[in-house]
């Protein structure tokens, strides 16, 4: 099942890509029923998952280059299951409101996506090192095209100044797989064979004889670190995400997944314990800083796709903070964060672009009175804002309660360094949320209605059906949460025990430390 998730949506593009002289609509329903297809396979392998199991499921292994001991090799855990979830739900929905408006060619547009989402997925399942680097490697192509062809007036310099950052990145992290590749057999032959298998490097640093040094531990750390942090982004490298998200068509806007954030989880963490648990309070202090300057951004922001795109980094601050907290607590907040801006995120992109598609612009001042004209628009635009600042009973808020708690927590305990405040200041980014998120509301839904809206009618069957899917997730995740943190919690655990296995007695036996045995159990 993992393979098809993975390569269906790419298959599928290739072919729509091929049969592009067909007619928009064959395209368009192709694409759609390929997606859907996608979900579903997605929701079975949901169903079928063992909660109680830490380790990957579903893996597939099949020899890829094995002169490198290099394989196709994927597999699912907590940690990406929701991801993966989040992922193949966006897509349909994009395509169905894309079906609505395609151009007159629309096979590359949707091979784009689909393709895409095939990318995403390989960066969420693999489990091999140099092929995770190959899909985030593949990732960053799509996602340059549909910024640099779809994208609006200002979009060969908003793509340019997207692809340098991306690449820098990707660099330096492949600069840090291979220094990880050459020093796990060359200081300890018992460990096996050579391997870009993620389980066999986190055996590294649990083995006395094989444990990195400080030294060089924190240079690795900081060739990864620089990748994912580019990707969040984390300030001060967060300058390509506002042009990005202001010129980039909606596809590009709502799949933006948070993949940064995951690679940090996933590979800076664990293989990277005693550099990652040094320069936790300076990852905290950047995260804060993401969180208030973020929101404060926002807040003067006068174009809606600029607004969330600032949203959007301040959100990200969060899931820094709860994965930087090394709690059990912060870390599910960051996952939970994670699907939780990408739907509430999503949504108000389409939501803005169903705005723009009705005045030709995009500019908070150029709305206003569409409360009583637009009354489904304003029931779903109150929802996303609402879930995006976190109210209970919706998404945004077991996430955000999951991160402060997290990070008080590791403050209380974790590193002697971190500060409890890190966990208060976030919540003075939540209170900064409902500022900008109230206000764009406000402006957008009441006061007085422009000429041009005074005869708007409210969103159709087909625009308000690909919302409802979103909102449906949205107050899914608010009362049912622990269908997310629930099949995380083995993966989480796993993940601070290899924390502990990585650092020295030392540090682990810190009193009150959160990561003892005891204190990773929540």
């Amino acid at each position: 099942m993992l393979s098809t998730i993975l390569f269906l949506p790419l298959g599928l593009g290739l072919l729509l890509l091929a049969l592009r002289a067909s007619s928009r609509k064959a395209l368009g329903f192709a694409a759609l029923a390929g997606s859907v297809v996608t979900f579903a396979v997605a929701l079975v392998l949901y169903a079928r998952f063992d909660f109680g199991l830490a380790g990957y499921q579903y893996e597939q292994s099949a020899p890829w280059i094995p002169t490198i001991g290099a394989e196709y090799h994927i597999g699912i855990d907590g940690i990406s299951l929701g991801l993966v979830l989040l992922t193949t739900l966006l897509v349909p929905v994009v395509i169905w409101y894309l079906m609505l408006r395609l151009p007159e060619s629309p096979g590359s547009l949707l091979f784009a996506i689909l393709a895409l989402e095939s990318a995403v997925i390989g960066v969420l399942v693999s489990v091999d090192v140099l092929l995770f680097y190959v899909f985030w490697e593949a990732m960053l192509i799509p996602m340059y095209f549909l910024i640099a062809v779809w994208g609006g007036e200002r979009r060969a310099h908003a793509s340019l100044k997207f692809i340098l950052y991306m690449m820098i990145g990707s660099l330096l992290m492949l600069v840090g797989v291979l220094w990880f590749y050459w020093w796990q057999h060359a200081h300890d032959p018992m460990l096996g064979p050579v391997t870009f298998n993620l389980v066999e490097w986190l055996k590294v640093n649990s083995n006395p004889t094989s444990r990195i040094p400080d030294s060089k531990q924190e240079w690795m750390f900081f060739f990864f670190f620089l990748s994912f942090a580019i990707k969040v982004p984390l300030f001060p490298l967060h300058t390509w995400l506002p042009d990005a998200q202001e010129q980039a068509p909606i596809a590009f806007n709502v799949l933006l997944i948070e993949v940064g954030a995951y690679g940090f989880i996933r590979f800076c963490l664990p293989l990277f314990p005693q550099a990652s648990l040094h320069w936790a309070p300076v990852i905290m202090t950047l995260a804060v800083i993401n969180i208030v300057y973020g929101a404060v951004m926002a807040t003067v922001q006068r174009d809606l796709k600029r607004l969330l795109a600032y949203a959007g980094m301040s959100h990200a601050g969060f899931m820094m903070l709860g994965i930087y907290s090394m709690t059990v607590q912060g870390i599910q907040g960051g996952i939970l964060y994670m699907i939780s801006s990408g739907l509430t995120g999503g949504g108000l992109f389409l939501i803005v672009a169903m705005l723009e598609h009705r005045r030709a612009r995009r500019g908070v001042d150029d709305f206003g009175g569409l409360a009583a004209r637009m009354p489904l628009l304003f029931f779903l635009f109150m929802v996303m804002s609402l879930g995006a600042i976190g109210l209970p009973g919706l998404n945004g808020f077991p996430a955000e309660f999951l991160v402060i708690t997290g990070a008080i927590r590791a403050g209380l305990g974790t590193h002697p360094i971190v500060s409890p405040w890190y966990g208060y200041l976030a919540g003075l980014g939540v209170v900064l949320s409902a500022v900008y998120m109230l206000w764009m509301f406000q402006r957008v839904m009441y006061g007085e209605a422009p000429e041009a809206l005074r005869d708007s009618k409210d969103l159709d069957r087909g625009e308000s059906f690909s919302l409802w899917p979103i909102v449906a997730a949205v107050f899914f995740i608010g009362i049912g949460s622990a269908v997310f943190t629930e099949p995380m919690l083995p993966a989480v655990q796993s993940t601070i025990e290899s924390v502990q296995q990585g650092v020295p007695p030392e540090v682990v036996d810190v009193p009150g430390n959160d990561l003892t045995p005891e204190g990773s159990i929540p």
